[in-house]
């Protein structure tokens, strides 16, 4: 055949092996194509997403067009596709510019501080390795030396308008977060590198009765219990955070860690603060104290 078609004409045969179409394309069935994306648009940014896409078209759309789609799955893969086909983007809801800081000279200049201190003290820690986590190296003490353990602290805010801050959105869609955060809820912890969250266990709680909080740990609602503040931190840090540290590294001392928040910064009521002088003589002048 392919000798006797070159013998007649001088050419070759084109060969047309493999390139047929093998399987017809979802994306070629008008009413497939008309369900989902009716479907998406019908969804809050939140819920639009491959997976969900996935479980309306394999319980809703193929038992519906089953006449004429012989399929009954579908992969998360193929449906992200398909959404980026349809136009839709996953990209993230931003609110306005945030600038961290991180490389003021003044940050970088305390950071390289800190990390010499926390070299200094990492000889004096004991270091966990392997896979769990579970190769415990005591650390070399030398005589006078105390075992340092460090513990973290860190603080967390809840609104009720969160939300998920990358969803799916067609690419001429603009959507619009709330204004208002919302209620909010804030956690306040301390961390252990070696317990977790810094706990008691029942146990250690009925030995020693004299302890009130169970964990150093606190929830705080702002609209019903009020801003957190800095004295607030620190009477969780003096009457929760520490007698347990006490009583879970007895002959230990804690290295406590906190982050650089405006509130870890605040200083003493009655701190001297030339802001809070009156400019003349009169009125009422706050009591302060240097240092």
């Amino acid at each position: 055949k392919w000798g006797d078609h070159f013998i007649k004409t001088g050419e070759l045969l084109i060969h047309h092996q493999g390139k047929h179409t093998k399987l017809e394309s979802l994306l070629n069935d008008e009413d497939f194509k008309e369900e989902c994306q009716a479907w998406l648009r019908q969804q809050k940014p939140e819920s639009r997403t491959p997976g969900n896409l996935k479980v309306y078209i394999e319980g809703m759309v193929f038992p519906k067009l089953t006449g004429h789609i012989k399929k009954d799955t579908i992969s998360e893969k193929t449906c992200r596709n398909y959404m980026y086909l349809w136009r839709y983007k996953y990209d993230e809801r931003k609110k306005g510019v945030y600038y961290d800081g991180h490389e003021r000279p003044d940050v970088v200049k305390y950071r390289k501080e800190w990390l010499k201190r926390m070299f200094e003290y990492q000889r004096l820690m004991k270091d966990f390795d392997g896979d769990m986590m579970d190769i415990v190296s005591e650390p070399q003490l030398k005589l006078g030396d105390k075992e340092l353990v460090q513990i973290t602290h860190d603080e967390c805010h809840f609104y009720a308008n969160d939300g998920q801050r990358r969803i799916w959105m067609r690419e001429d869609e603009d959507i619009l977060c709330s204004k208002h955060q919302g209620r909010s809820i804030m956690v306040s912890a301390f961390l252990c590198l070696y317990h977790g969250l810094l706990q008691l266990s029942d146990e250690q709680m009925r030995e020693n009765p004299h302890i009130k909080s169970k964990e150093a740990f606190i929830l705080r609602s702002v609209q019903t219990d009020g801003y957190w503040k800095s004295e607030h931190m620190l009477d969780q840090l003096v009457h929760q955070a520490i007698p347990i540290f006490e009583i879970l590294h007895p002959g230990c001392v804690g290295v406590f860690c906190f982050d650089q928040s405006t509130n870890h910064n605040a200083m003493a009521a009655d701190a001297l603060i030339a802001v809070r002088m009156n400019l003349s003589p009169g009125g009422a002048q706050p009591k302060m104290r240097d240092g």
